[in-house]
């Protein structure tokens, strides 16, 4: 690779913070992506973040938290999936990396993009440790993965 730079708008350059998971709508103009602050363990938090495209690259929606209230916790969230309309999401929460609890996959949705999410719900199709939804692309399957064992497998889940 070559040319690799930051993308404007998306880091808050602040020493600790990473940026990892980006999730972007198919027209690309909308960026879902976390904040984390790593400590010696792992992240010690993550939450996802809304950015919108502008001429230069990207800039933090500044309604990110009004949208994602429900979303983000004290938890760490992360790796978001959102549907091609942007009406809905799959996400991964875990309470914290040294808990010793599995990460789980929750979804929300909303009724037209520019409002809130709606408290989430845990998907209990998706059971063990399981994380990293994403959209097939006409949105009638999720793809994740599970440990089983020390192997991470993909699955597939439809409507």
């Amino acid at each position: 690779m070559s040319g690799v730079e930051l993308v404007p708008g998306v880091s808050r350059e602040e020493p600790g913070i990473v940026n990892f998971d980006v999730e972007v709508n198919p027209d690309g103009s909308t960026l879902y992506f976390v904040d984390a602050r790593f400590g010696n363990d792992g992240p010690e938090t993550a939450n996802l973040v809304i950015a919108r495209r502008t001429a230069d690259g990207f800039e933090r929606a500044s309604n990110t938290d009004a949208l994602l209230r429900h979303i983000n916790t004290d938890a760490l969230e992360y790796a978001a999936a959102i549907s091609s309309d942007g009406r809905e999401m799959f996400f991964t929460r875990v309470r914290s990396t040294t808990s010793g609890e599995s990460p789980t996959i929750y979804r929300t949705s909303r009724d037209e993009t520019g409002v809130p999410f709606d408290p989430p719900q845990r998907v209990s199709a998706m059971d063990g440790f399981v994380e990293g939804p994403t959209f097939s692309p006409d949105d009638r399957a999720i793809f994740y993965h599970k440990r089983e064992n020390d192997r991470f497998v993909l699955y597939r889940v439809t409507r």
